[in-house]
């Protein structure tokens, strides 16, 4: 429940393409943080003091949850749906090892290049113009894996995660960042209509709540290891959906 049908999936994704490709840099502009280069929600935690704090809460917290778990010097690390590589850039600062992205968006991919040329990160720094659901063979195995508002423009999460854990290396972690629909929304024809104007503005593919993703990822072979709700500290987020970040590991 929630997905695009399997045979809606391809223009779903050149939807997101196009989404991007026409409106990234008019996000840019437009940031709660002008600056910054995140297009992400701006999260507002007690410790916050600006808006460039707040935009910065999602990279802190996953600095701080994969700092222990990657290995130094020679770490792997994907952004799915990248961005234009603020998140990289944040990432490759912190960790020591090589940072790649991918992203849908032709515009992204390019702002994000020649970000990392500018900052001289492009022997560490490396993004991919591509659907995520789809990377090449010859991509390698990941340390970690992070995802910041992207996994709910999949087509099919329950297919995507299978492909991520294939990618992820023995006792690598998996960071979702996004929003989930809350049982309270269902059935009311108020929120119904509220969750369709979401999914179409969006241009959302994928929107489930915990208990489908929980169910989701250990079929996938994966295992919580933390849920942190981040609903409350958002002020953009609409009362349709909560915004959560879950850190998941293979299963042993």
């Amino acid at each position: 429940m929630g997905s695009t049908t399997e045979q809606g999936a391809s223009g779903h994704v050149d939807r997101v393409a196009d989404y991007y490709d026409d409106n990234t840099r008019r996000f840019l502009m437009v940031a709660e943080s002008p600056g910054s280069d995140a297009i992400h929600r701006g999260v507002w935690t007690p410790d916050v003091a600006n808006s460039a704090e707040a935009m910065d809460t999602v990279n802190r917290l996953m600095i701080e949850r994969l700092r222990d778990y990657v290995p130094q010097g020679s770490a792997r690390v994907l952004d799915l749906g990248c961005g234009v590589g603020a998140t990289m850039v944040r990432l490759a600062h912190e960790v020591d090892g090589f940072i790649s992205g991918v992203t849908i968006s032709r515009v992204q991919a390019e702002i994000a290049a020649k970000r990392f040329a500018r900052d001289g990160l492009t022997d560490r720094c490396h993004v991919i113009c591509a659907d995520f659901a789809e990377l090449l063979p010859a991509e390698p195995r990941y340390d970690a894996m992070v995802a910041v508002e992207a996994v709910v423009h999949s087509p099919s999460l329950e297919n995507l995660l299978p492909s991520l854990v294939d990618r992820l290396r023995p006792g690598g972690r998996l960071i979702l960042c996004d929003d989930w629909m809350t049982e309270k929304d269902r059935g009311l024809a108020a929120r119904e209509r509220c969750l369709d104007q979401f999914r179409a503005g969006w241009r959302i593919g994928s929107l489930h709540t915990v208990a489908e993703l929980v169910a989701m990822s250990e079929r996938a072979g994966l295992r919580m290891v933390e849920d942190l709700d981040l609903t409350s500290y958002c002020a953009s987020v609409g009362h349709a959906t909560a915004w959560s970040s879950w850190p998941w590991v293979p299963q042993p």
